[in-house]
């Protein structure tokens, strides 16, 4: 495959994933940025901090190999669906209110 897609392919899969992860941490924290850009930029920021404690986590049991954080990465997918779902829908709102702004 060429490098150039499916690096664009997989930020954007890693981006999807963050943004969800950090969705389901504000959720759990009860807390609600006041604008809907900024609720996407701070739970992407937070799924993006958390994410990095998966290959810290695996490492430290001695489960840090190639298979083992693609199985954690595949589930921890499975699991936050719902709110890749979510993510999604927001996206998509948010990009259709963009092209109604005046040029």
């Amino acid at each position: 495959m060429i490098p150039l897609l499916s690096g664009a392919a997989l930020f954007t899969l890693l981006t999807l994933l963050a943004a969800a992860l950090g969705r389901r941490i504000l959720i759990l924290l009860r807390a609600s940025p006041n604008d809907r850009l900024e609720h996407g930029v701070v739970a992407t920021g937070l799924g993006l901090g958390a994410l990095q404690f998966v290959p810290f986590c695996l490492f430290a049991i001695g489960y840090g190999r190639p298979i083992g954080i693609r199985v954690t990465t595949g589930l921890l997918t499975l699991v936050l669906a719902l709110d890749v779902y979510h993510v999604v829908r927001a996206a998509r709102r948010e990009f259709g209110a963009l092209k109604l702004l005046p040029a």
